[in-house]
């Protein structure tokens, strides 16, 4: 029987032999997989090995070539779609400025937008991908994965707390003071917020607002949404959590994101996100233009 021999990469070293496979061979199930490794269709140097088994970089991943038809092709570029603003680019970890309007994930999402980095044209398993998500209409910042130690570096940063979030919101009534709000969501789940107000109008009907700045401490699905209707200050345009309806929907960019001393080489201290023109447009309707210089000088409050 002829096999073909596949190399693994520092970006598979570590991971289970079934969850390498079952990612390269992404049309055949599990138990298809199970059965290939017990039959010894699947080996590594030679040898066969269990669905547990962890792959050292260097060795060699057997596939029997009766099973090669269901192989995807792993060197094909995803094209992109529409071009995407690049914040910046490291060998481990690409920052985007997500516009508003399409998905993290699923059809029409950034999943299908993005460019494969040479880490995943070289790797049996490891793929490219968001490393976080905004909402569909939320805009800024979005970290991609383009290796497997800068995907881990970023979701234990992510999760750990190490990293400052700060995001931007157009929010109805007058926020007066700083606050840090302290609520459970649905789940039972903390939802922390520290929310400075920036600005404070009146449109030409009587409506009050507040262009404010968030910095959350966890990472709730839609918390500052929530949040802010809980508190009485809804995104205006959020009608799904108390915002009064208009034409383009709600004002919330992902602003900055501020790193700690213990970041990757090729990092700064913060990456920060201009806000779309649409959103300029919004806050000019309502604020001065001072407003908007102060938000580019990138002081966080």
């Amino acid at each position: 029987m002829n096999f073909r021999s596949y190399r693994p990469t520092l970006d598979d070293s570590g991971r289970r032999i079934d969850r390498i496979v079952r990612r390269f061979l992404p049309n055949v199930p599990l138990s298809g997989i199970y059965r290939f490794l017990r039959k010894g269709l699947i080996r590594v140097d030679g040898k066969k090995i269990s669905p547990s088994f962890l792959v050292p970089e260097n060795c060699s991943i057997e596939i029997a070539e009766t099973i090669i038809p269901g192989i995807s092709d792993n060197s094909c570029e995803k094209p992109l779609t529409c071009s995407l603003e690049i914040l910046l680019e490291t060998p481990e970890i690409l920052f985007i400025n997500k516009p508003k309007g399409i998905p993290v994930h699923g059809p029409g999402g950034l999943t299908q937008m993005i460019p494969k980095s040479n880490a995943e044209k070289a790797s049996l398993s490891f793929k490219t991908g968001p490393l976080h998500r905004l909402d569909k209409d939320t805009t800024g910042i979005i970290a991609v994965s383009r290796s497997l130690s800068g995907a881990r570096w970023f979701s234990s940063g992510i999760a750990s707390g190490q990293f400052g979030k700060y995001y931007l919101g157009l929010a109805q009534n007058t926020l007066n003071l700083p606050a840090e709000w302290h609520d459970i969501d649905e789940m039972g789940k903390k939802m922390i917020t520290h929310v400075v107000p920036l600005a404070s109008s009146k449109d030409k009907y009587g409506q009050f607002y507040t262009l404010v700045q968030y910095c959350i401490v966890t990472g709730r699905k839609h918390q500052i949404r929530k949040q802010t209707n809980l508190h009485g200050f809804p995104l205006w345009g959020d009608t799904r959590y108390g915002g009064r309806k208009t034409q383009n929907g709600y004002l919330l960019h992902a602003w900055q994101l501020h790193f700690p001393e213990n970041r990757l080489t090729d990092l700064p201290k913060r990456i920060a996100a201009p806000l779309p023109e649409s959103a300029k447009t919004a806050l000019l309707s309502l604020f001065t233009q001072n407003v908007l210089a102060m938000l580019d000088t990138g002081n966080v409050y």
